[in-house]
């Protein structure tokens, strides 16, 4: 499993066309699937456990750890997120786990030892293989979590913290290794579900490197990685080094069954799946259910409270740009800051989709679950436009906007040529201050936000959640906004 984001409940699968009330999802029903599965075999996940529901935040990813023990994972990897809360809770985790955290590239500034939370890696033996894990964060992390939670420590290059762990696995007599990454592949496909022969690596890709570096630089057997949210439904085999390397999606929906055979003579056979966890079809374990069902119970009542009403859907972008969902976050940053010209969200801030109908406190939850508060910053132009060209330079939007509109020029190779920016119908002005709204993750110098460091800031102390939340109870019924705020052009376009 990977990015489970709090997902141990399950839900209803609003996204399915055919039966938007089918169930899919939670910690219950993986373990029905995995208790059906009667071959030796061990239970791994790579990361970011608990950041993105109700029940993983107010819990602070303890109910989370309560159902991994209960389906007795064999070890995970730690992701960016799990140090949202910081380092003295993931402690906590840890010692409340019956498995071990892994991270073998996390180190302390001041000594240069792991931290005794992340161990490097293990060896377990499995239908009589001696498996070697090793586990490896993102090297981003101190971008990718609120940058003061990881001050005090250091995140190595993860091909060279692999290479050496897995080296020491089978000096150790390992027989096969497998690397637990938290890194990702192939950003074109982030947050999207794609099968295996499908998969083309862009330039974008290649240069990203994550969990294909880890396969064609390091000495392990098998990639199973995460943090990309993205979904590879059957065996991709990376075209330079033949590895295999696996990516489970998002939320719980799904996990990858990955089946191993080692014969006596040659070399290990690796095939994979992506398994939809459909209550329907797999059922849920009784056990893991209690174990869940205790947590929830505590956390209800509140969360079922109704905010108000939309007209239609809110989602995020399908296309990297700016999303129905990340225009009515921006607004409704915009709104609350009434002279503020220009809001600024970041997308991958935005966690779930919204859906027409009625909206609860949990539906609003699950979509901002961070602790972020609204920040106002003055900036000048050339700044706000390096924040756009920035949020633009891979071909897919970074950020969302409210106030301002921008058109990218590409050419042909993917490489940006120009980005043209307006504030309502003026042109940007490099020189003028701006008045503008945004998070505390950003202007903390989070992923996106690496402009705004050293700038003046003024931290409302507003909950970004309960902001749009009364934005929403406010205006109710809300007709979602549009979108085309964000526009690309490619050469061959133009011609």
């Amino acid at each position: 499993t990977s990015d489970v984001h709090g997902g141990i409940e399950a839900r209803s699968a609003k996204w399915f066309i055919e039966n938007p009330l089918r169930q899919i999802g939670g910690q219950a029903a993986l373990g029905a699937l995995v208790a059906k599965d009667a071959a030796p075999k061990i239970l791994l996940d790579s990361g970011d456990i608990f950041q993105g529901t109700p029940i993983g935040n107010l819990t602070k990813g303890t109910a989370v750890i309560a159902g991994m023990n209960a389906l007795s994972y064999t070890a995970m990897t730690i992701g960016n997120h799990e140090y949202d809360f910081g380092e003295m809770n993931l402690e906590r985790l840890s010692a409340v786990a019956t498995f071990p955290f892994l991270g073998a590239n996390i180190r302390r500034k001041e000594t240069g030892e792991r931290p005794a939370y992340a161990k490097g890696g293990l060896i377990v033996e499995v239908g009589g293989v001696k498996v070697g894990i090793v586990g490896v964060a993102t090297r981003h992390t101190p971008t990718s979590t609120m940058p003061q939670n990881v001050e005090r420590l250091l995140f190595e290059n993860e091909v060279e913290a692999v290479k050496r762990e897995a080296n020491r696995l089978r000096r150790n007599g390992a027989e096969f290794v497998i690397a637990l990454s938290h890194c990702g592949l192939a950003p074109s496909q982030a947050r999207k579900r794609i099968e295996a022969d499908d998969l083309k690596l862009t330039d974008v890709d290649e240069r990203y490197g994550g969990d294909l570096l880890l396969a064609r630089d390091a000495p392990v057997d098998l990639v199973l990685g995460g943090h990309l949210h993205t979904g590879l439904s059957g065996t991709w085999r990376d075209p330079v080094s033949g590895k295999v390397i696996v990516q489970s999606y998002e939320s719980l929906e799904a996990g990858s069954r990955v089946t191993i055979t080692i014969p006596e003579v040659g070399e290990a056979e690796i095939e994979s799946e992506l398994v939809d966890l459909w209550v329907e079809d797999i059922g849920q374990d009784a056990r893991v259910g209690e174990v869940i069902k205790e947590y929830a119970e505590r956390i209800g009542p509140e969360l079922d409270a109704v905010v108000g009403e939309l007209s239609g859907d809110m989602r995020r972008a399908d296309g990297g740009l700016d999303s129905v969902l990340g225009n009515a976050v921006a607004d409704a940053m915009r709104r609350a800051i009434p002279d503020a010209e220009v809001a600024v969200q970041n997308s991958f801030g935005l966690r779930a989709d919204l859906y027409g109908g009625k909206v609860t406190v949990r539906d609003v939850y699950r979509v901002l679950p961070f602790e972020n508060t609204l920040t106002v910053v003055e900036i000048k132009g050339a700044l706000l436009q390096g924040l756009v060209e920035d949020s633009l330079r891979d071909g897919r939007a970074r950020l969302q906007f409210s106030g301002l509109a921008a058109t990218a020029t590409f050419d042909t190779k993917g490489a940006l040529l120009s980005v043209s920016v307006g504030i309502g119908k003026a042109a940007l002005d490099p020189e003028r201050l701006y008045r503008v709204v945004t998070n505390n993750y950003l202007t903390s110098g989070g992923g996106g936000g690496e402009r705004f460091a050293g700038l003046a800031v003024e931290d409302t102390g507003r909950s970004l959640r309960d902001v749009f939340s009364d934005d929403i109870r406010t205006r109710s019924p809300v007709t979602p906004p549009g979108t085309g705020r964000l526009l690309i052009l490619r050469m061959e376009d133009e011609e």
